[in-house]
């Protein structure tokens, strides 16, 4: 079972706009996960950094 594309799969299927890839086991390159979920999902794809800060939330959150 590769988690990689059933993640990108998955992102396709629900319509999801974007994809952060955080947790990645340190055995793997992270390169190689982030093109595995891109060669699936056409949306935007990143991999988690650390000390990333992320704003949710919809378009009236306040956030610019």
């Amino acid at each position: 079972m590769n988690l990689s594309l059933l993640a990108g799969e998955a992102a396709a299927r629900t319509g999801a706009k974007r994809v952060l890839l955080a947790h990645i086991w340190p055995t793997f390159d992270p390169e190689d996960i982030l093109r595995e979920v891109k060669s699936v999902y056409r949306g935007e794809v990143e991999l988690a950094r650390e000390g990333m800060v992320l704003h949710l939330g919809g378009e009236d959150d306040g956030q610019a």
